[in-house]
């Protein structure tokens, strides 16, 4: 009871000093508490935000043996647009006891099966351009512009020829298109001879330049100029036709992928049926009909149900500088035009440029209800994957030879080519292509038991939007779960630019570097119909036509640890069942860019340019979790410590201020069990009234930092409080106790060692500094302690964010995470330097007689004042660099390795650790140093 009297006496008379410890308690329990709650707050709101965007279209991606790249191996990735190179691998039998393991809710294959061209047409209005003249003759010189102006395609010249005189069609002509059939004046086929006879001369042309298909035998290419350059004829006299406008109809092509999926599985994965916007939507009872014409009894037609994409799978225009021709008489060019050398007086023919029109390619894209969109070629292409070189991060692509024309023949024929094939094919190349021809005779009675030539047909049953798809989270998104191009953007501001600030999108190369999504889908019944009527039998395609599973897991409800195990357990079954696939856990995944450079032409003509392909990474919910959680508790240990070590540099100084007062308890016969519980009680009490007004204040603190400690948390001050008091002061209580009244009483100061004498303030300052080595190092030490608390934290926070960093949702994630971070670093610095500040404080206390000395001998305020400043700047800059030094050690050895930012980390805290200190010390010395001799001697 005497020594809690005695406490409660020494507080009051010493209430400054007693309130600025409570104060530093106050400040250290309060903040260790307010950071605790920031945490904890961020870690929730990060859990949040993985367990919110943890659920991707699919938990589980399953490919053919091989698919998966040595790149996504060792990057634990997957590859962005990774099933455009992959047709086939996977068997029905295999998809179909797959689907009954246990365990998965959804198991939709993907088929794909290849890219068809669908043909379209882009209409030009040249009306502005025409005349009154009986007759006129228009050449357009097209170009194809991928992208904005990214690419240019220069086309072989389109002809338009208009005529007063009405024209009939003449069936007798052997051409598909009509613009070939029509007659003029009763005798001159205009437009046949220029589409059909290549040769140019004034003889007949011979049966070599006919074919049943309407397409020129003799052209080396299909972009020989024989194939692409045409003459479109019309009337104005109406005569079945319009008058005006006046429209040219360039025909165009579009590459489409075709894939067969499960509808019901695929309904179930992304809504299919929800995205339908015209028609019905496929469904499982959808199957191949075959049908025979009686006209033409040796083919047999497959219609095969198939659901279109309404968005066209490319971007891009087409311009046409427009020329009107100077065909001399009128009334002699209906004999021209309908002569063997038409070709060739057409194209010597000259004239004025009057214009120029431009139309964007996508809106010749067939609409489901355009009988054009049903006039698809039975053959299809298939592509390769693309490749890389590795260099580092960097990623380079790979391009590949040029096409060969072959792909482009007409079935096995020789130089007889498809119509309108994309020019882009003439670009430069990242992706072999293949033909798939349709099959001979021979080959056809494999189908079924028909005896006729198989020929698919596709039979369009309705249209779907993509956008209309089920929708899934932006962070977490997984190649594929919404058929939306796979757009890629500029890694830098050069490559931004020349990309004209425009994502890259697909072209109609199918050799290109990025591959369009399927646009065609059918049922997995329909695979027969292309695979087993093709010229090559029994290929791999034929055999596993399934180029990969998307499987999503049952009762999965984000990245808890018990949704973990049940798609590991799914995972694992799989793997055991079927060792022939490569088996990726995707849940949880998050797009992670991959820098690429495109080589010139591959996207920019002539320049090659970095992008970022959205690759994605795997597992990354689950390490933001973790790493979340290992973070939170190195910050909440950190700040601990710190605000112990500060409590106890607190209690040190106050022990030392008291030395007198212990030194005369000791000479009045108090035990040192009396002395140790003395400078204990009052910390205890102290602790207890910062205790309970930081539990006061705490919500108020929290409302002022955006967080929301609970009232368990916020009454936890007072133990906490009493806690860190009794831990942080029982090596100080017990160094008083062991004090003997002589040691009370002896000055703290070391004998100065030499006579030598001072002549400046520097040197006294040293001097001083040097006389008191335990207070320099503690002085020290309280700074080191703040600036080795902001190399460590910094290089934890960079530690997280390189764990992290380089996904979209672990970017998400450390955007949220960094306020904390930084409320953790400023605390630990403000605690280190009011430590340090807190002893040469004291220091200069212990040390009155000597400065009002000092004063009476003369020295100015000025004096004191630049003495204790340089005091100050000696502990600072031996607590800064010790820190740094401190910080780099435990970094090194906690990692292994001192990274360059752990080194600019630790110079730029032990440097702001030392500015801190010397404005801090500012005003308090000024004030010390203004007092007079007789105050400053008072002790107080």
């Amino acid at each position: 009871m005497m020594v809690f009297r005695v406490s409660l006496a020494g507080l009051r008379h010493s209430w400054r000093r007693a309130f600025f410890l409570g104060l530093g308690i106050l400040v250290a329990s309060s903040s260790f508490l307010l950071l605790t709650a920031a945490v904890r707050t961020s870690r929730l709101e990060t859990v949040g935000l993985v367990q919110g965007n943890s659920r991707s279209a699919y938990d589980v991606l399953v490919r053919p043996r091989g698919s998966q790249s040595a790149l996504e191996r060792k990057r634990a990735l997957v590859q962005a647009n990774y099933l455009s190179g992959i047709f086939g691998g996977i068997t029905l039998d295999q998809y179909r006891a797959l689907k009954r393991l246990p365990g998965i809710d959804v198991a939709a294959p993907v088929a794909n099966l290849g890219y068809m061209l669908v043909d379209g047409r882009l209409r030009m209005d040249v009306t502005p351009f025409l005349t009154k003249a009986p007759r006129q003759l228009f050449r357009l010189k097209p170009t194809y512009v991928v992208g904005s102006g990214l690419r240019t395609y220069p086309e072989q010249n389109l002809y338009l020829y208009v005529t007063e005189s009405p024209l009939r069609e003449d069936r007798g002509i052997p051409a598909l298109e009509p613009s070939s059939r029509l007659v003029e004046s009763g005798k001159h086929q205009v437009c046949w001879y220029f589409n059909q006879n290549p040769s140019g001369g004034d003889d007949k042309p011979t049966d070599r330049t006919l074919n049943p298909f309407g397409v020129l035998s003799q052209a080396s290419s299909p972009f020989d100029p024989k194939v692409r350059s045409t003459m479109t004829c019309q009337s104005l006299n109406g005569d079945g036709r319009p008058a005006r406008p006046m429209v040219l109809e360039i025909p165009v092509t579009y590459p489409v992928l075709l894939s067969a999926v499960d509808p019901e599985q695929e309904d179930r994965l992304v809504g299919l049926s929800t995205a339908r916007v015209a028609g019905r939507a496929l469904t499982g009872n959808d199957t191949v009909k075959a049908t025979v014409d009686p006209a033409f009894p040796d083919i047999v037609d497959l219609k095969v149900p198939v659901q279109m994409s309404v968005r066209p799978p490319v971007d891009g225009t087409m311009t046409a500088e427009v020329e009107r021709l100077e065909i001399g008489s009128p009334g002699a060019v209906p004999a021209k035009l309908g002569s063997p050398s038409a070709r060739r007086w057409a194209e010597h023919l000259t004239g004025e440029v009057v214009g120029r029109q431009k139309v964007s390619i996508t809106q010749g894209y067939p609409r489901i209800d355009d009988s054009t969109a049903r006039q698809w070629r039975s053959q299809y292409w298939t592509v390769g994957p693309v490749s890389y070189r590795e260099s580092g991060q960097k990623l380079t692509l790979t391009t590949q030879a040029a096409q060969n024309p072959a792909i482009w023949s007409v079935g096995e024929i020789d130089k007889i080519w498809e119509t309108a094939v994309p020019v882009e094919n003439t670009g430069v190349q990242a992706r072999t292509v293949t033909r798939n021809g349709h099959a001979s005779d021979s080959g056809a009675r494999r189908w079924k038991d028909t005896k006729g030539i198989p020929f698919p047909h596709v039979e369009l049953v309705g249209a779907f939007d993509p956008q209309r798809l089920k929708g899934f989270s932006s962070l977490t998104k997984v190649p594929l779960e919404t058929y939306r191009s796979p757009d890629v953007d500029g890694a830098d501001a050069a490559s931004r630019k020349a990309l004209g600030d425009r994502p890259l999108s697909p072209d109609r190369n199918l050799g290109g570097y990025l591959a369009q999504p399927p646009g065609l889908l059918t049922t997995l019944a329909a695979i027969d119909a292309f695979t087993k009527t093709r010229v090559d039998r029994n290929t791999l395609q034929e055999r596993a036509p399934i180029s990969a599973i998307r499987i999503r897991v049952a009762d999965v409800n984000g990245v808890d640890e018990l949704s973990r195990a049940r798609v590991n357990a799914v995972a694992t079954k799989i793997r055991r069942a079927f060792p022939d696939l490569d088996v990726d856990v995707t849940m949880g995944s998050s797009p992670a860019p991959q820098t690429v450079e495109l080589p010139p032409g591959v996207a920019v003509d002539g320049t090659a340019i970095r992008v970022n392909e959205y690759w994605v990474k795997k597992g990354v919910a689950l390490q933001l979790v973790s790493s979340v959680d290992r973070k939170s508790l190195m910050l909440n240990l950190l700040v601990l410590t710190v605000c112990a070590l500060f409590l106890a540099q607190a209690a040190f100084a106050s022990v030392r201020a008291r030395r007198q007062e212990i030194a005369t308890l000791r000479c009045l016969g108090w035990s040192k069990g009396r002395v140790f519980l003395l400078i204990s009680s009052e910390l205890v009490v102290v602790a207890s009234i910062a205790g309970v007004a930081g539990a006061a204040l705490s919500p108020l603190i929290g409302a002022v930092f955006g967080v929301e400690p609970s009232w368990k948390r916020s009454v936890s001050v007072v133990p906490l409080a009493w806690g860190l008091a009794v831990l942080a002061g029982a090596f100080p209580a017990w160094r008083a106790a062991r004090m003997t009244p002589i040691e009370a009483l002896t000055p703290p100061v070391s004998p100065s060692g030499s006579g030598r004498s001072i002549g400046s303030v520097a040197g006294l300052a040293m001097a001083n500094l040097r006389r008191v080595p335990g207070r320099t190092a503690m002085g020290a030490l309280g700074l080191a302690l703040g600036v080795a608390a902001v190399t460590i934290l910094l290089a934890i926070t960079f530690a997280f964010r390189g764990e992290v960093i380089g996904s979209m949702l672990g970017d998400a994630v450390v955007a949220q995470a960094r306020t904390v971070d930084y409320i953790a670093i400023v605390l630990t610095v403000l605690l280190g330097a009011a430590g340090a500040l807190d002893l040469l404080l004291i220091s200069l206390r212990e040390r009155a007689g000597e400065l009002a000395a000092l004063r009476a001998l003369g020295w100015s305020r000025g004096d004191l004042v630049r003495l204790a400043s340089l005091e100050g700047a000696g502990i600072g800059a031996f607590g800064g660099v010790l820190g740094a030094i401190a910080g780099v050690l435990v970094v090194w050895s906690f990692s292994g390795a001192v990274p360059g930012d752990a080194l600019v980390v630790a110079g730029v805290s032990g440097i702001a650790g030392f500015v801190l200190l010397m404005v801090m010390l500012a005003l308090p010395v000024w004030r010390f140093a203004g007092l007079e001799p007789a105050v400053a001697l008072s002790g107080e």
